[in-house]
């Protein structure tokens, strides 16, 4: 999911009580210190929990991080939506 809370001002509770979750995984591209410092500074929220698809790929020994070059080899399509993990 995408939140764009720029766009809707303020941070619901609900959505607060998701990130602050180390219970409740959060997987994202490129989530960086600066992504992490910016929701404690604006909302002050601590963000727990996540997991970077571009740490997972450099540490398999990929060298491209695009998302869709990712996408077709991990998950053998270039069509992420129509893809089902088991």
């Amino acid at each position: 999911m995408l939140f764009r809370l720029s766009q809707i001002g303020y941070m619901p509770n609900g959505l607060r009580t998701v990130l602050e979750s180390p219970f409740i995984p959060k997987i994202g591209a490129g989530l960086n210190q600066e992504d992490r410092r910016r929701l404690l500074q604006d909302y002050d929220v601590d963000l727990n929990g996540t997991l970077d698809v571009f740490d997972i790929a450099k540490r398999l020994g990929f060298r491209q991080f695009g998302l869709a070059y990712l996408t077709e080899k991990l998950l053998g399509t270039t069509d992420a939506w129509s893809c089902t993990l088991h």
